[in-house]
């Protein structure tokens, strides 16, 4: 019969061998695959290569996409054994204690958790009772139990049974033992205070022992010979351990001793605390990317900053027009502001003829050669070109030098003029009359310091006016138009120092995937490498319901996106494209005191309630088959987990043979990486509601582009199988497996057990009811 116990201690090392593997940092690279060439798979086999056990019980459960950790949820002095907080406890507890459906692959947990379903399996067994043992058990107590005259030394032969005699004999017997230990402790302090000398003191003591000795080892003897005389301690002893032995308790104690260590919570729920290893796990949250790292490209950086360009022109507009209000006023007759306004027009009409100069001579004289013009066939409005102009003046400003052909055709497109921009004149033109652009950016900065004036100064005015003044009606509809445009242009200041850095680094793609690059202490570095194709190859892994492994809906994880046409436009767009991942990952153990799976070893002698199993009963698996998954569907308690796996140091980089559609493929990236759920296999975005800041990081680099995610996301569990459940079910038992098993139930087990005390009763009630025979 299996020893729970024993049990117990065997799954505690497994469980302690899932993190094992993280004491050493190692780079594992994957050529091909195991079972299929889909994405899903081909990151699956590589993970569990760099860090799977050799547990046969064990398989790993990979989630799609992952879930972001931040260290403080986790964080407590753990180097000065400080106590770990309830708010610790109970985010580590939620995060430990999540069940999954048996399969490899998974979207998230099934919303049961770990100590709830332990409780409902143990709930639903009940111990086999063996009709022998039981019998046998009896026996015992009834010679326990049994009548055993006996005379202690007062002259009178008392009725007792035979355990009341034996203890009380043991007992003389102990404490005499004990009499004659203290007398010898007292008699070596007494001999310590005369005697200063060690040999002086051991000659005392020796010579007062041979004296005494043998008159209280005569004693402690004598007590010894009547105990002897009854039951030696070595018979009772297998008394003792032939009615403590037999399986049932396991249960009970596995019962009592998970609702000791709960903790409840203020909401009403249930805190069951568990240890990671290492315990400072929470360290390894993090990341080893650097802020020139994270940095976006130039590119990256330019679209950005033109939505704000744009936008503050328009708030600069909508001042000047509010202005032009003030001064068309018949009433009106400051001239301090009348000053500062004409100041702006001035200002704006050099300006527009700055840009009208530059958009006449680059777009429109058709006098000039042909590579003077840029696309003169393409009807442009001058708004829709200075949707170009704008961003690059502001740009080229900052910078003092001319803008990349990059930068200038990615304007142009998200303007919706890109036609303007060609490969062989548009930017060359845009270069050669670089003296135009910086005339506009000259001209575009004293208009926009003309403004920030004009705008102090209807401030100032606005608050210091009274109800009926001419300045009281602006004064609501100044104040939020000066507060995003002083926001705004904290904005193009900060995107502006960006791209002034990013276009001095001189980083490549190859460095930045290196697999020379620093690996965490307790990490192994996984590199995998393939192409678009693989992402739409359907997994031949199991996976629960819902999961998406392939096309568009795996790309776009948590969109609803799997349209043909969707799907077939992105195909092609990345068709040319190849894909290497490079990340860290590590194991984290976990381990949970209250928590007993050796338990389910003894199911073969217990009987189960009700119907369903607790896990499959078949114990011939050779590992963690798909089959063996399959059966463990529809179980109470299948499988555990035993540990978490953590990636962090992410680098995504697609990288194309042409550069014809770098930018749309720049531009649908970046909105995935940007949205919510997940991109490929990981998570964009928290969903902790105060924390909503993506944790993608994307630039353009050459013919690639760069994702770096820099949160440390959890990508799955590794599970353990449950014993198989080898138990009876109770409806099942029949007679004849009764009588072949030799099977007591509970109630005959109390039946047995009752009728050996009423027989016990009646006979003391006879014993006292017959007189006592006369002399």
């Amino acid at each position: 019969m299996a020893n729970s116990k024993d049990s117990k201690t065997s799954s505690s090392k497994a469980t302690a061998e899932t993190a094992s593997d993280n004491a050493t940092s190692q780079i594992v690279e994957q050529t091909d695959t195991k079972k299929d060439n889909s994405f899903a798979s081909r990151v699956y086999d590589e993970i569990t290569a760099a860090i799977g056990g050799n547990n046969g019980n064990q398989f790993f459960c990979l989630q799609l996409p992952g879930t972001i950790l931040y260290a403080e949820d986790y964080s407590y002095d753990v180097e000065h054994n400080k106590p770990k907080p309830l708010v610790v406890e109970a985010n580590e507890s939620r995060l430990a204690n999540k069940m999954f459906d048996p399969c490899r692959i998974t979207s998230s947990d099934n919303g049961f958790t770990l100590p709830y379903q332990y409780k409902a399996a143990l709930d639903a067994l009940s111990p086999k009772l063996n009709r022998n043992l039981s019998t046998f058990k009896n026996r015992l107590r009834q010679l326990l139990l049994s009548e055993y005259p006996y005379d202690f030394g007062d002259g009178i032969e008392t009725k007792y049974t035979l355990q009341q005699v034996y203890f009380k004999l043991y007992d003389d017997y102990v404490n005499e033992i004990n009499e004659w230990s203290k007398i010898k402790s007292q008699k070596k302090a007494e001999l310590r205070e005369i005697y200063k000398l060690p040999s002086e003191y051991n000659e005392a003591y020796l010579d007062w022992y041979e004296t005494e000795s043998e008159k209280y080892e005569n004693e402690i003897n004598e007590k010894k010979a009547k105990v002897l005389a009854v039951l030696s301690p070595s018979d009772m002893k297998i008394l003792e351990g032939a009615l403590d032995c037999g399986s049932g308790a396991e249960l009970q104690e596995a019962r009592e001793l998970l609702k000791s260590v709960c903790k409840p919570t203020p909401s009403g729920g249930y805190v069951y605390p568990v240890q990671f290893n290492p315990p400072n796990w929470f360290n390894m949250i993090g990341s080893s990317f650097t802020s020139s790292d994270l940095m976006k490209s130039a590119d990256a950086l330019s679209t950005d900053l033109q939505d704000y360009s744009l936008r503050r022109m328009q708030l600069c507009t909508y001042i000047e027009n509010m202005a032009s209000i003030l001064a068309d006023d018949s009433e009106f007759n400051d001239d301090e502001v009348l000053t500062l306004i004409n100041e702006v027009k001035r200002c704006k009409g050099l300006l527009e003829s700055a840009e009208r100069l530059a958009i006449q001579q680059l777009f429109r004289d058709p006098s000039k050669d042909a590579k003077v013009t840029i696309n003169s066939n393409i009807n442009y409005t001058d708004d829709e070109i200075r949707r170009l102009l704008t961003p690059i003046t502001d740009i080229q400003g900052a910078m003092g030098k001319r803008l990349t052909r990059n930068i200038l055709t990615k304007l142009a497109n998200r303007a919706n003029v890109g036609e303007l921009i060609d490969e062989t004149t548009g930017a060359s033109i845009l270069f050669d009359n670089n003296g135009q652009i910086t005339r506009i950016a000259t001209r575009r900065k004293q208009y926009i310091e003309s403004i920030v004036v004009l705008e102090a100064k209807l401030t100032e005015k606005t608050e210091k006016c009274e109800d009926g003044d001419i300045y009281y009606e602006f004064k609501d509809i100044l104040s939020p138009v000066k507060k995003q445009l002083k926001s705004i242009n904290q904005k193009i200041t900060s995107i502006l120092e960006q791209i002034k850095y990013s276009s001095g680094l001189q980083l490549s793609t190859q460095d930045d995937l290196s697999s020379k690059s620093l690996i965490p202490n307790g990490f192994t570095q996984v590199v995998i490498e393939t192409d678009m194709q693989s992402l739409d190859s359907e997994t031949e892994y199991s996976r629960s319901k819902g999961v998406t492994t392939r096309g568009i809906g795996f790309r776009r994880i948590g969109k609803s996106t799997s349209t043909t046409e969707i799907n077939e436009s992105c195909n092609k767009l990345f068709e040319d494209c190849s894909i290497k991942i490079v990340m860290n990952v590590a194991k984290i153990g976990i381990e949970r005191d209250w928590f007993n799976p050796g338990v389910f070893a003894l199911t073969k002698d217990m009987i189960k309630l009700g119907k369903n199993l607790i896990s499959p009963s078949k114990d011939d698996y050779e590992g963690v088959t798909d089959q063996r998954l399959k059966d463990m569907q529809n179980c109470i308690f299948p499988c555990y987990p035993v540990a978490m796996v953590l990636a962090r140091d992410i680098s995504i980089n697609f990288e194309f043979k042409s550069q014809s559609s770098l930018s749309e493929q720049y531009k649908f990236i970046e909105k995935q990486t940007l949205s919510g759920g997940g991109f490929l296999m990981f998570r964009n975005m928290s969903g902790n509601s105060t924390i909503q800041n993506s944790s993608s990081h994307v630039s353009l680099q050459n013919k690639s582009i760069m994702v770096k995610i820099d949160s440390t996301q959890l990508i799955g569990y590794y599970l353990e199988a449950t014993r198989p459940d080898q138990s009876i079910p109770f409806d099942s038992i029949t007679r004849r497996i009764k009588e072949t098993e030799s099977i007591s139930t509970i109630s005959e087990y109390a039946g047995d057990y009752t009728a050996m005390i009423n027989e016990s009763v009646d006979k003391i009630k006879k014993e006292t009811a017959s007189p006592e025979p006369s002399e």
